[in-house]
Order: structure tokens, then sequence, then C-alpha cells
């Protein structure tokens, strides 16, 4: 929680600052990726809506290429999770969660 509010201060300082709105999305994928409750798939769509926001500021943010990737992978699309997989490694080329998550 105090994660969150420190970036919604970061942001509201810097709304072009393309890592925190990956980073926005990270936490709404951390606390409700892992769950299965009545607003998971609201919650799942604002961490796409995060970094999706993030990548029209900065393109080469593989971080919220990474976290889409996760999301698509949870909701049993395959293909795009495979596709933002690949496209994390490609900006991110020494992440190895990413390339774990790939070959799963």
């Amino acid at each position: 929680m105090k994660a969150e509010i420190l970036y919604n201060k970061v942001l509201k300082l810097d709304p072009g600052y393309a890592r925190g709105w990956a980073h926005k999305g990270e936490i709404y994928w951390e606390r409700h990726g892992f769950t299965i409750d009545y607003f998971e798939k609201n919650y799942l769509d604002s961490v796409l809506w995060y970094c999706d926001k993030a990548i029209a500021l900065d393109p080469e943010t593989g971080f919220s290429y990474f976290i889409k990737g996760m999301v698509y992978h949870k909701t049993g699309n395959i293909d795009l999770a495979i596709k933002n997989y690949q496209q994390a490694l490609v900006l991110s080329q020494y992440d190895a969660t990413t390339f774990l998550n790939l070959i799963k």
C-alpha cells in the first residue's frame, strides 16, 4: 500500500515517468494477480491499462511487457503472453525471470 501511495506522488509530479506507470501495474498485479476473487478481472484490466500507459510513454520499457505477459499467461491467452514475454526479452535481454516465464 505504501508503494502505491509513493508512486501516486511520483506520477503526480511527473506523469510522463513511464516506469512509474509500469510499477503501478506491478502493484495491482501483486495485489490481485495471484487471487481468485470477484474483482480479479477488473484489477487485471487495470494492470494492463497501467502497462499500456507506460508503453505509450516509453516503448522501451521491457518491464511493462513482462507484467502484461504475466496477465495474459494467467488469463489463458498464451499467444499474447508469449508475444509480450518475447518483447520484454528483446528490451531486457538479461532478465532471467522473463526467460523462465517464456519457457514454462
